[in-house]
């Protein structure tokens, strides 16, 4: 299910927590994506729709989920975007410099949202969200996007 884009090659990695995610891509050769332009963001939602393509899905308030293997999981996915340092000085897990915000959604209303996804229910704008995994609520079963750099040689 993976796409490759410039240099980099992008695929689905497991979560469910947002440092989950990372270390699996960490683990495949790169990180949780890091969005440096408005066409690489639309490279990225186009990977995030083929992922929940053909699948049932269903509302719960503002809160879209899909069912994959009989389980429901939310329409979040995690990008390598956190605050987790300091409350709204963003950075990425890769290190590059955050020279590009997609900052609508991007607010702690609680004082926990730290780490960035991007979510179908604001047509794949960015969000931040709880780092925390509760197998009881749905809304905790997330995936990742990694990105991984193409070696040349």
């Amino acid at each position: 299910m993976g796409s490759i884009h410039g240099a980099s090659y992008y695929t689905i990695v497991d979560g469910p927590t947002w440092e989950e995610a990372e270390a699996n891509a960490v683990n495949l050769g790169g990180h949780l994506v890091t969005i440096n332009d408005a066409e690489e963001h639309d490279v990225v939602s186009s990977i995030a729709v083929k992922y929940f393509k053909g699948l049932k899905s269903y509302y719960d308030g503002t809160q879209k989920y899909y069912l994959r293997n009989g389980s429901e999981q939310s329409s979040d996915i995690w990008i390598g975007l956190n605050d987790a340092n300091q409350e709204g000085v963003w950075q990425w897990s890769s290190g590059e410099a955050v020279d590009y915000l997609r900052e609508v959604e991007l607010y702690d209303n609680n004082g926990l949202q730290d780490y960035g996804v991007i979510r179908e229910v604001t047509g794949w704008e960015w969000d931040d969200q709880e780092n925390e995994y509760n197998p009881n609520h749905r809304y905790s079963q997330k995936v990742g996007i990694a990105e991984i750099p193409i070696s040349s040689s």
